[in-house]
C-alpha cells in the first residue's frame, strides 16, 4: 500500500492503477490538490522571462484537470444514505487556512 501512495514521480503508480482500474472509480483528491498547490509555488511562475506565459505549467494543470473530469463524467450507482446527505448539506466550508494545512499534509 505504501508503494501505491508514494509521491515518487508524482504518484505515478497510483495514477497508473487509476487509469487501468475498473470504472467507476473515486480518486483520492488530495493528490490532485497537492499537485495544484505545488504548481502555484514560486518556483512555477505564471510568466517566464520577458513576460512569456509559462505554457508547461498550463499543460500540467490541463492534464490534471482532464484526469479529474474523467471521473466526474462517469456514472456512479450509489445508494443514497439520507443521514450522510443531510450531514454533507449542513457542513460548513473549510477556511482557506485549514484548506492549505490539509493540502500540505
Amino acid at each position: 500500500m505504501l508503494d501505491i501512495a508514494s509521491p515518487t514521480s508524482n504518484y505515478k503508480i497510483y495514477k497508473k492503477l487509476l487509469r487501468t482500474g475498473v470504472d467507476p472509480t473515486v480518486p483520492f483528491l488530495q493528490i490532485y490538490l497537492r499537485q495544484f498547490f505545488m504548481l502555484n509555488e514560486d518556483q512555477n511562475p505564471d510568466y517566464l522571462r520577458r513576460g512569456l506565459i509559462n505554457l508547461q505549467k498550463r499543460r500540467v494543470i490541463y492534464r490534471e484537470l482532464e484526469e479529474i473530469r474523467h471521473f466526474q463524467n462517469l456514472k456512479y450507482n450509489f445508494t443514497e444514505v439520507v443521514d450522510l446527505v443531510n450531514f454533507l448539506k449542513t457542513m460548513k466550508p473549510l477556511t482557506t487556512r485549514i484548506f492549505i494545512s490539509v493540502v500540505r499534509l
